[in-house]
C-alpha cells in the first residue's frame, strides 16, 4: 500500500472555525454527519469508526493540532488509509473544510475502492455541510440501515424508489417521502441530488438530516440513513435502524 494518490475535497461550511473543528476534531462531532466516532484527543490516542453492530474500525490520532489538523490513521491489518481534516477560517461565521484520504494502492480493486469513497465522500461532507448549517453545536443520533443487492446501482435506484414510494429525480426543495410498510415513515426536504442519491432535511421520524442512496460496491448498497436530534433522538433512530434494516432487505431482488 502506498501514498500514490490521496481524495482531496474542500467545502464551505456556515459556521466560525471553532465549530466546524468540534464538528470534524472530536467524536461526537464526525459521528453527527458520517458515522459514530470515538476519538481520544491526543496525538497517539486510539480512535474508531462504527458501521454498525460488529463493524468497528480502530484507528488512532497520528497527527493532533486543535482547532486546525487532525490526522486518524487505520490500524486494522497493518498500515491503513489515512483521514486528515483541516479547518481554516474564511469570515467570522464562514470556514472551509478539507479532507486529504489517502494510503491508496495501485490496481483494479484499489481504483473501485478509490471511486467508491470518492462518492461517499461527496455524500457525506454535503451531510456536513446540512449539519453545520442546521444543527452547529448540537449532537446527532445515528441510524445507518444498509442492504446489499445484487444489481446495479441505477437498477437498485429504480427498485427502491419503486418499492419506497419516492421520486427518483426530485429538485432541490421538493418534499421527500419514503415509506415502507412496519417502518416510519421519512419525510424532509431535498437540498442535493445525484444520480442514485437524494440528501435531504427531515421533518419526520425527527427534525435531522438524511439521505437514501444505491452505491456501487461491487454490488448496490442500498442505505437510508439518518442523522436525528431532539430528546428522543436516540430511541427515534434505533427504532428506524432495526425496522428499515428488514424494509431494505426485503425489498432487494430476489
Amino acid at each position: 500500500m502506498s501514498d500514490v494518490r490521496a481524495i482531496d475535497m474542500s467545502v464551505e461550511v456556515a459556521v466560525p472555525a471553532d465549530q466546524a473543528w468540534i464538528a470534524v476534531g472530536t467524536g461526537p462531532g464526525i459521528g453527527s454527519w458520517y458515522v459514530p466516532h470515538t476519538i481520544e484527543e491526543r496525538e497517539g490516542g486510539a480512535a474508531s469508526a462504527s458501521f454498525g453492530p460488529g463493524m468497528d474500525v480502530p484507528g488512532k490520532v497520528t497527527g493532533w493540532d486543535p482547532p486546525r489538523w487532525l490526522r486518524l490513521e487505520g490500524v486494522e491489518d497493518g498500515p491503513g488509509l489515512t483521514f486528515e481534516w483541516f479547518v481554516e477560517p474564511l469570515t467570522d461565521t464562514t470556514s472551509t473544510v478539507r479532507l486529504v484520504n489517502g494510503g491508496f494502492g495501485t490496481g483494479t480493486e484499489w481504483d473501485g475502492h478509490y471511486d467508491a469513497m470518492v462518492n461517499g465522500w461527496t455524500m457525506f461532507l454535503a451531510n456536513l455541510q446540512l449539519h453545520c448549517e442546521h444543527f452547529a453545536g448540537r449532537v446527532a443520533s445515528a441510524s445507518l440501515p444498509i442492504a446489499m443487492w445484487e444489481e446495479r446501482p441505477t437498477e437498485a435506484w429504480a427498485r427502491a424508489s419503486a418499492a419506497f414510494g419516492f421520486d427518483s429525480a426530485p429538485a432541490p426543495g421538493d418534499k421527500v417521502e419514503i415509506s415502507a410498510p412496519e417502518a416510519p415513515r421519512v419525510v424532509g426536504t431535498v437540498t442535493t441530488v445525484g444520480p442514485t442519491r437524494i440528501i435531504f432535511t427531515t421533518s419526520e421520524p425527527a427534525l435531522g438530516t438524511g439521505f437514501i442512496t444505491a452505491e456501487d460496491q461491487g454490488i448496490s448498497a442500498v442505505s437510508l440513513w439518518l442523522y436525528l436530534y431532539g430528546d428522543d433522538a436516540e430511541a427515534t433512530a434505533e427504532a428506524h435502524r432495526t425496522a428499515w434494516m428488514v424494509a431494505l432487505e426485503a425489498a432487494g431482488p430476489s
